[in-house]
């Protein structure tokens, strides 16, 4: 599972997801969220979308506009 911490105009949300799971194996969520980040970088997309698991709330975060602080937590 995923912290994603966001500050925006002076505010912090928080917020846990399990959105960014690995299909193989081998790899960890955080290495598919960077797979993710990296598309915004390259204009591919234009924010990061995730699934909140406490509020069950559709996240969509602009990484232009925020900054963005994520870890990886037990679930």
């Amino acid at each position: 599972m995923l912290q994603i911490t966001v500050f925006l105009n002076g505010e912090t949300r928080r917020y846990f997801t399990k959105t960014y799971k690995p299909k193989y194996d081998n790899e960890h969520e955080i290495d598919v969220y960077n797979n993710r980040l990296s598309n915004v970088n390259d204009g591919y997309d234009k924010v990061i979308m995730f699934t909140d698991e406490v509020t069950n709330a559709f996240v969509s975060v602009s990484p232009i506009t925020c900054l963005i602080e994520v870890e990886e937590v037990p679930e």
